[in-house]
């Protein structure tokens, strides 16, 4: 959370008897408060508190998204799950971009990453798929995704975040020709 603010909706009236609650003071958040859907952004979060005041929570980056055919914004939740009779396919599909990693280097996409129905993909070159064809996706930590040993000595690491998804070589030990 980036900031939080409070302001007055309509003079309140209801005081009552003895002290008022305290916000959380990590949230600031009044203890009772709901949220106010129709008031959120991508960048914020609306809260009634229930005394005539409202307090909006700010954030740095996206927390929310309008999913295709949605009609109000979701939370983004990034993380990998499996996709479909596969074990070893799995989507981080609830953030404005949507990555999948294919259960093989095989000759298809074993990266794709999705956005407005727009689709980029990512394959090994034809010699480097056959030899590891059968190395499959290993998911830890929900939004890592390791494919282990994809050639002799060296792991590719993706990792999902709202906004796509990073990829890199892991290697074993220092490769004596680095290109």
């Amino acid at each position: 959370v980036a900031a939080v603010t409070r302001s007055r909706v309509a003079p309140s009236h209801s005081a009552l008897a003895g002290e008022t609650p305290k916000p959380d003071p990590v949230t600031g958040l009044k203890p009772g408060a709901t949220e106010i859907v129709s008031a959120r952004t991508e960048y914020s979060q609306t809260f009634d508190n229930h005394d005539g005041t409202r307090t909006t929570q700010f954030f740095a980056e996206p927390a929310f998204y309008k999913p295709e055919g949605a009609s109000t914004l979701v939370p983004i939740e990034v993380g990998f799950a499996p996709f479909g009779a596969s074990a070893t396919t799995f989507v981080s599909g609830k953030a404005p971009v949507s990555v999948t990693v294919a259960d093989s280097l095989g000759s298809t996409d074993f990266l794709r990453t999705t956005h407005d129905s727009q689709s980029i993909g990512f394959r090994l070159p034809a010699d480097l798929a056959k030899a590891a064809s059968d190395v499959s996706p290993t998911v830890h930590d929900e939004r890592v995704a390791d494919y282990l040993g994809i050639l002799p000595g060296t792991d590719l690491r993706v990792i999902a975040n709202a906004d796509g998804a990073k990829s890199f070589f892991i290697w074993h030990r220092i490769p004596a020709d680095p290109t």
